[in-house]
């Protein structure tokens, strides 16, 4: 942590540590808590990560290495430096982090409705790289998931930047499809798919 902290230049200025509470009797898992400061410039250019509309062009960005819990921090500044490039350019319209759940939670993710729309689709081809349960689900680090109108102007910068870029869908419709190999990996109605993850933690608390 505070070798990423020394790389990206971001200090952290308070947290807290709770190795000790109980719950019901029973230890809980440690839960560190970091106080972050950053600044935004231009509040107009604020990216958020659900999809905006139909048509939009859906893209994968990723880094060269394919790490599984950890991260290669020169690579990761790379991504993050792309990112606040496109951004500043207004070249995107949303972007997501792909972490918990990989490829296949993300993209559910940013279909959910929110204070500005209702929920919307997506068609997605997912890439093949190893077998269809890691390509969907695999958390890999350093890939973030972005919608844009100008994709041959983010696809010219990722390459740029010596980042992967990758067209995988569109949005649009009301379900979300993930297809893989060319077949149909996932077909689901948004509201339903998001009827389920609204009820989660209230059944794991039960």
């Amino acid at each position: 942590m505070s070798e990423a902290c020394f790389a990206f230049g971001t200090p952290i200025t308070g947290g807290n540590v709770s190795f000790y509470n109980e719950t019901f009797g029973e230890d809980i898992y440690p839960t560190p808590v970091l106080g972050m400061v950053g600044l935004l410039e231009n509040a107009a250019k604020t990216i958020s990560s659900s999809f905006k509309k139909s048509g939009d062009a859906i893209l994968l960005i990723e880094t060269t290495t394919r790490l599984v819990g950890k991260v290669n921090l020169d690579e990761e500044k790379a991504l993050q430096r792309f990112m606040l490039d496109v951004i500043d350019a207004e070249l995107i319209l949303s972007a997501h982090d792909v972490s918990e759940g990989g490829l296949a939670v993300a993209a559910a993710e940013c279909c959910y409705r929110n204070i500005h729309r209702g929920a919307i689709g997506a068609a997605i081809q997912v890439p093949s790289q190893l077998e269809i349960m890691k390509d969907l689900f695999g958390e890999y680090t350093s890939r973030i998931l972005l919608t844009t109108e100008h994709v041959q102007d983010v696809q010219r910068r990722a390459s740029e930047a010596g980042l992967r870029c990758t067209s995988i869908g569109t949005v649009g419709g009301d379900r979300l499809v993930l297809e893989y190999e060319g077949l149909s990996a996932v077909d689901i109605a948004i509201n339903e798919l998001e009827a389920e993850w609204r009820r989660g933690l209230g059944k794991l608390l039960s």
